[in-house]
């Protein structure tokens, strides 16, 4: 599960993921399904080349990270109800914070797939969203 989650905020699919860690596809595809775990010293190595690329890495961080992305998409919510003029400023913002080196589109991916997430485990009490807002409202 660290594994996908980690390829989560990359926002990369599995095999772009492997080409980006020089990694066989299949190990991603079976680190993810908890088929098998991957080796302490590979989990090492993948975190220290994504938090040389500026994704978050540890516990503290992914966690921080996580609700930035579930307050993201709550701005971006809030903007469109509003007339949608302000998405790729509140995007630029938080790719500069967390200077992610990703486009906005693949940004934007990301803190969708977060919120989704985590409204979907209900991890921060959000479960009281309208889902049929959150279809309209993140596009």
């Amino acid at each position: 599960m660290v594994i996908k989650q980690l390829r989560s905020y990359t926002g990369l699919s599995q095999s772009k993921f492997a080409r980006y860690l020089g990694i066989p596809v299949a190990n991603i595809q079976r680190w993810e399904q908890g088929t098998v775990n991957p080796p302490e010293y590979v989990l090492g190595l993948i975190k220290k080349v994504m938090e040389n690329d500026g994704y978050p890495v540890d516990d503290e961080k992914m966690n921080e990270f996580n609700i930035a992305c579930c307050e993201t998409c709550g701005l971006i919510i809030s903007d469109n109800l509003k007339g949608g003029k302000n998405k790729n400023k509140i995007l630029q913002e938080f790719k500069e914070k967390y200077k992610l080196k990703n486009s906005t589109d693949e940004i934007f991916k990301i803190i969708k797939s977060v919120f989704h997430e985590k409204l979907a485990n209900d991890k921060y009490g959000i479960n009281n969203l309208n889902e049929e807002l959150l279809d309209i409202e993140l596009k």
